[in-house]
């Protein structure tokens, strides 16, 4: 995937990766990731503490604006994928390099908690999901993610990000 400059300002800068999204392509701004032993912020309602993740990546606007003006404009704030504290099946292992998971679920069946999320205008679930941490330089990994976003269109509709992420401490 070709990574252009953003200009910000009077400096231009690299994305840290690329997410691709309904033919568009949105430059990765900020890409963090993180275990959280304390799990309790997963689930307000109770008071057993469930291990989880943090991941959050943020995208600026779509490097081309689309032609189409509900796109362009729904697009125009750049799109958030994440997940808070969520009890994602991921293994906390020292090196996650060669790690894949895979979700066909929105959803942990036991918990009833989201995995993913998608922050597009409104909160949209995220399925068929397949995470990839393919290298590692120190802290940061590239990891590629592709999965389906929903309720953003008609029928669920797939993106992809190639981005370089970096791990936060644990909590």
């Amino acid at each position: 995937m070709h990574l252009s400059s953003i200009a910000e300002g009077d400096r231009s800068i690299e994305p840290m990766g690329m997410l691709l999204f309904a033919g568009c392509r949105l430059p990765i701004i900020r890409a963090s990731f993180g275990y959280v032993s304390d799990g309790s912020s997963n689930d307000p309602q109770s008071d057993e503490e469930v291990p989880g993740w943090d991941f959050n990546v943020c995208t600026g606007p779509p490097l081309d604006p689309p032609a189409d003006e509900s796109l362009s404009f729904l697009l125009s704030n750049g799109m958030r994928f994440y997940s808070e504290s969520d009890p994602i099946p991921l293994e906390n292992a020292d090196d996650l390099t060669g790690v894949e998971l895979r979700l066909a679920e929105s959803f942990d069946p036991v918990s009833g908690e989201v995995y993913f999320t998608v922050y597009l205008c409104e909160h949209n679930d995220v399925s068929d999901l397949t995470l990839r941490f393919v290298e590692r330089h120190g802290l940061r990994y590239r990891m590629l993610v592709s999965a389906l976003v929903h309720s953003v269109f008609d029928v669920p509709t797939r993106f992809e990000i190639d981005t370089w992420i970096e791990r936060s401490p644990d909590k």
